[in-house]
């Protein structure tokens, strides 16, 4: 009976073991999911009430830096289709745009609503078209010689590019260009680069027409610069986050251009991203960003996107919202403009009311 006793107490002993050791493991996988990352959010409660949701014959529009008082969107992989978004009778619908066909032209590109006149940019070529709708002609300039990772309009005959720049000892520089209709370079500026010249600059940037400001801010580092409109550069700011450093690897190969071999930096792995895309809206610079805070929870941080706001006269944090999650669907471009937050999620298009209240930082910055 006694060893009866003492071998079930040995058993209970074992498995209580066993137990706590599985508790601590489950314990410690769960802590180490929830990664602190040193930084909190003030997030608005509820602040977006969705308005209306509209079906798009395709997953590859954007939103065009419209110089007008309206919505543009447009198919960067087919950039002549362009259409506005109409509030009528209380509903939105789109309304396509008529152009006249360009021949030889294989997107992808990108579209600008240029006062009465459309710009069409080939984002391999460099080419630009300027057409006037109704018009069944078009004009053809040159606005460089490289492929264009992204262009801003800052009028209708002046434009930002971001472009590559191949130095002799094969080292590439990302530069950000103002040219003119002819391909004229007006002004240059190369954003301080950190493991490399090149990776650790990638990110995008925005210009908003009522401040004149270029906003470029950086997808592997929380960091942001603003510029005038000759680019010369007025601040840089922080994002709220605490990755002061692109996590980019880099090695330099040999690699076959046309029928040569030559030497390029090459990433040896993915980078890790902190930010997505850029709005900017009545004085309200806004960015969506990719990582959790850490008084934001697990399950919120996965049924939303999250974006911060800042102010762009200083680069001030003003506070932080939620953009909701759809289900098969992932956030490709959000643009808050107004009182209206405009989402386009693959093929649809979401339209948000934003409620803001007395503290309202969407509604104006400090």
């Amino acid at each position: 009976m006694k060893k009866t006793l003492n071998s079930l107490l040995r058993i209970t002993v074992i498995t209580a073991f066993i137990s706590t050791i599985a508790l601590l493991l489950m314990y410690w996988s769960l802590k180490k999911n929830e990664v602190n990352n040193g930084f909190n959010r003030n997030i608005l409660a509820h602040p977006l009430n969705l308005l209306s949701q509209i079906k798009l014959d395709s997953k590859q529009y954007r939103f065009s830096n419209s110089n007008r008082d309206e919505i543009i969107i447009y198919d960067f992989v087919n950039p002549n289709k362009i259409s506005r978004i109409s509030y009528v009778e209380n509903k939105y619908s789109l309304v396509h745009t008529k152009i006249p066909k360009i021949p030889k032209f294989s997107g992808p590109g990108y579209a600008f609503f240029d006062g009465n006149e459309i710009s069409i940019i080939n984002r391999y070529s460099s080419a630009i078209y300027k057409i006037r709708p109704g018009d069944a002609n078009y004009r053809q300039r040159r606005l460089d010689s490289v492929v264009i990772s992204h262009v801003e309009s800052l009028s209708n005959r002046i434009f930002v590019l971001m472009v590559p720049e191949i130095k002799k000892d094969s080292t590439v520089l990302r530069i950000i260009k103002k040219t003119d209709l002819k391909g004229a370079e007006l002004k240059r500026y190369s954003p301080q680069g950190q493991s490399d010249q090149f990776f650790s600059n990638d990110g995008f940037y925005s210009y908003d027409k009522a401040s004149e400001r270029i906003i470029y801010g950086y997808f592997y580092r929380g960091e942001f610069l603003c510029l005038d409109t000759n680019l010369n550069l007025l601040y840089k700011a922080n994002t709220i986050d605490t990755n002061k450093t692109a996590q980019v690897y880099t090695i330099k190969r040999t690699v076959p251009i046309g029928n040569k071999f030559t030497s390029r930096y090459t990433q040896t792995k993915p980078p890790k991203f902190i930010n997505k895309s850029i709005s900017i809206s009545n004085g309200v610079l806004y960015i969506q960003s990719l990582l959790k805070a850490d008084n934001q929870s697990a399950e919120d941080f996965k049924n939303n996107y999250i974006v911060d706001s800042y102010s762009i006269e200083k680069g001030i944090y003003i506070n932080s919202f939620y953009i909701p999650r759809i289900k098969g669907k992932s956030l490709s471009y959000f643009k808050v403009f107004y009182n209206n937050l405009y989402a386009i999620y693959g093929d649809i298009l979401l339209i948000y009311k934003i409620s803001f209240n007395n503290h309202g930082a969407l509604a104006f910055a400090p």
